[in-house]
């Protein structure tokens, strides 16, 4: 499922890990658990801190973005008063619920990605980009929209 993906799509969680396994030829098989004697005793031990990997690249993405610190403002300012955001960013930190009839229907567009969506210094990130609020969107697609050389 991963190999068919770009690694930028690919949650930045498991970026890394898909980076060091390029280096073999690999192929994956399942087990079920039921068919495995005894577990291995490290298999459930994770020697890193949580989200500590997923951190850094957050931070590094928002250093690299092209935007100046009055635009970020903004968007971090619109993000604060979108009731839709808002709830995201809730649900984000505290984790989505076990089922999806449980996930609020404003958030549900939202749900699809769920494990790559990250909330950082007040915004709102899907992998490598920021989250725009919906009252900024018309302003940023005008931006993108200048430099096209194209029909209009």
């Amino acid at each position: 499922m991963l190999s068919k993906k770009r690694v930028n799509d690919i949650p930045a969680r498991l970026q890394k890990f898909i980076l060091r396994q390029l280096k073999y030829d690999m192929t994956t098989e399942y087990v079920h658990g039921e068919t495995i004697p005894v577990a291995d005793a490290l298999s459930g031990l994770n020697p890193m801190p949580p989200r500590k990997q997923e951190e850094t690249h957050i931070e590094s993405t928002l250093l690299l973005l092209p935007t100046n610190n009055t635009q970020l403002d903004a968007i971090r300012a619109a993000t604060a008063e979108d009731q839709t955001l808002r709830n995201l960013a809730r649900i984000v930190l505290r984790g989505w619920p076990e089922r999806e009839r449980d996930v609020p229907e404003e958030v549900m567009p939202y749900y699809t990605f769920r494990e790559d969506i990250a909330v950082k210094d007040g915004f709102l990130l899907k992998i490598d980009r920021i989250i725009i609020p919906l009252s900024l969107r018309p302003i940023f697609l005008r931006k993108i929209h200048e430099g096209h050389l194209g029909e209009t």
